[in-house]
């Protein structure tokens, strides 16, 4: 029984399919940093910069705030560009959702976030997709794992490097799983996130809440 969980809950190195944050490129202009939507449908994108200009310091990460703090949409081809938001030389940190601004909700305060499903998915459907990030893959897919328990029975996770972060999908289908199944995610999860008290280093983690999800 251990060793099929241990299966169910392996992270597989697949690339993310349709995965919104491939449809963002970065690029550069003479004033500023640039965010690119190359996909064919609109996404929502969200991001935030390491730059502590006073001029610009509405976009740092967290600082005891959420983690993204800018936030726009890209219709197919368009382009995001201005000095303040993305300044030139800052490292941008973003995360992507197809469809609009109600499209996705933040999972914590670390970069994790869910894209919610389109308009056109109904509660019949035989599949969901979950969305999540973490600062490694782990914990990423465990994250994942979670949102999909919500909705379904989780499939293998599919993950993708984003500068610093991990982004995990999981699809889930059928009906959820045990709650027994579900307290070992959260175990691992907790587990996973536990620091050494004399590692000065080490930050603890914030935990997903498949229900308590904030937006």
């Amino acid at each position: 029984m251990r060793y099929v969980l241990l299966v169910l809950l392996c992270c597989a190195r697949i690339a993310v399919a349709g995965d919104a944050a491939s449809c963002v490129q970065l690029g550069t202009t003479a004033t500023a940093q640039s965010l690119k939507n190359v996909c064919g449908e609109s996404i929502i994108v969200f991001w935030c910069h390491n730059s502590s200009k006073p001029v610009n310091k509405g976009g740092l990460c967290g600082d005891n705030k959420r983690y993204y703090r800018l936030t726009t949409m890209l219709k197919p081809g368009q382009v995001d560009s201005n000095p303040y938001s993305s300044p030139l030389g800052a490292h941008i940190a973003y995360g992507a959702c197809f469809g609009d601004y109600g499209s996705y909700k933040y999972t914590d305060d670390k970069g994790g976030y869910l894209c919610k499903p389109p308009k056109s998915a109904t509660k019949s459907a035989s599949t969901m997709i979950s969305t999540s990030s973490g600062p490694t893959e782990e914990e990423a897919c465990l994250k994942a794992k979670l949102l999909a328990s919500d909705s379904g029975t989780p499939g293998e996770c599919a993950c993708k490097k984003h500068g610093k972060i991990s982004v995990c999908k999981v699809e889930s289908s059928g009906p959820k799983p045990a709650v027994s199944v579900i307290n070992n995610l959260k175990g691992m999860l907790r587990e996973l996130a536990k620091c050494d008290p004399h590692d000065k280093s080490c930050k603890h983690s914030v935990m997903s809440n498949p229900g308590g999800i904030r937006g």
